[in-house]
């Protein structure tokens, strides 16, 4: 009886992308960078001067469930590496070339930013990948947690929000709805969110609003006060 290949899985960082044929580059998987970059921030939150202006900042003492969701949300900074258009950058040029022409996927399927939209949006045809990674837990904890997880995703430039993100919805989405070489978007993000979930299980463990309006809004007051585009997850390399 023939075996099933494994799944093969998402990729957080490539030694060489610029290579001839990046398929052959060596690769970290995307959840080891995760951990890598929540550990950071695991590190910095346990540092007495952090604490202290994180405190300042947030207007009261942060607890240990702050902690946890602050580190939940750092681990899940590069979310929209689980799709196919982010993969893609790793396959083969002809790969590459027959997936774009196939799913008529322009470049701005292949990033990591924009194509978090759907995620966010109460559409059925996303609701395993949503299910995958846990975004309704995450939504719950309330507003303040969703901007500080947009502003992790959107660490590289200027920070993203709902709005922004709404406003530049395509009519398809092959990043996540279609395949690549044999990965599966879906496989990816289920991934990420298994990892989480087990990483820090005390901030899936209830459904208490985090109310830290002040540090919410930390990443607007950077980046206006420093002019670089820098983000909350500045943070985390």
């Amino acid at each position: 009886m023939a075996v099933a290949d494994p799944p093969k899985e998402p990729w957080g960082k490539l030694r060489d992308r610029s290579s001839p044929d990046p398929s052959q580059s060596p690769r970290l998987s995307l959840v080891a960078h995760c951990i890598d970059v929540a550990a950071v921030m695991k590190a910095l939150l346990a540092l007495p001067t952090w604490q202290q202006r994180l405190d300042k900042l947030a207007g009261r003492a942060l607890t240990e469930l702050d902690m946890q969701r602050l580190c939940a949300l750092t681990f899940l900074h590069d979310i929209g590496k689980a799709g196919a258009g982010f993969y893609s950058k790793g396959v083969t040029p002809e790969v590459l070339r027959a997936w774009r022409a196939t799913h008529l996927a322009g470049r701005s399927q292949s990033g990591h930013v924009s194509v978090v939209a759907p995620l966010f949006e109460s559409d059925d045809s996303f609701d395993g990948m949503v299910e995958g990674l846990g975004v309704e837990p995450i939504i719950d904890w309330g507003p303040d947690a969703t901007d500080l997880w947009l502003a992790a995703i959107s660490r590289h430039g200027e920070p993203v929000t709902l709005q922004t993100l709404r406003r530049n919805v395509p009519s398809t989405w092959p990043t996540w709805k279609s395949s690549i070489d044999g990965y599966q978007p879906l496989h990816g993000s289920g991934q990420l969110g298994r990892a989480v979930r087990s990483l820090f299980p005390d901030g899936f463990a209830t459904d208490i609003v985090m109310r830290s309006s002040d540090l919410a809004a930390y990443p607007t007051r950077v980046v206006a006060s420093n002019g670089t585009g820098s983000t909350a997850a500045s943070w985390s390399p």
